[in-house]
């Protein structure tokens, strides 16, 4: 069995946060997800997206309205990019829902610096590639 170790996310504002344990890109599918996602969460009122893997102005290529709202998700995630990469441990518990893609198989990768993380609930998203689901 595994040790995850804990790590609570800090919190800017009353906000709670939703991370997003894929990369936000515009230059695939998932990525493109995210990208849409964590857009359409920066001024919620209940919920702060935070990326679980870095991503910089290399992986984004947006209108200047939607580059700073997307800059501002990154700062905001900084912490736990660092918080991450400095954890002995590649189980991870986090005091918050994390989205997980989830691919045919219904598994769970891992993610940045080879880290496992389980959220307060752990929440599946899948996109179904073909038709064919292994048994």
């Amino acid at each position: 069995m595994s040790m995850e170790i804990p790590l609570p996310l800090a919190r800017p504002d009353e906000r709670s946060p939703l991370v997003i344990a894929w990369q936000l890109s515009c230059f695939f599918g998932w990525g493109v997800y995210g990208v849409n996602l964590a857009l359409a969460l920066a001024n919620h009122p209940g919920f702060i997206p935070l990326a679980a893997l870095p991503f910089g102005p290399g992986d984004i290529v947006l209108d200047p309205l939607r580059t700073k709202r997307l800059t501002r998700v990154a700062d905001e995630s900084r912490g736990l990019w660092e918080a991450l990469a400095a954890l002995p441990s590649r189980w991870v518990a986090l005091d918050a829902p994390v989205l997980h893609p989830l691919d045919e198989t219904f598994s769970i990768d891992t993610i940045a610096h080879q880290r496992v993380l389980s959220g307060q609930p752990d929440i599946g998203i899948i996109f179904f590639h073909s038709t064919a689901i292994p048994s």
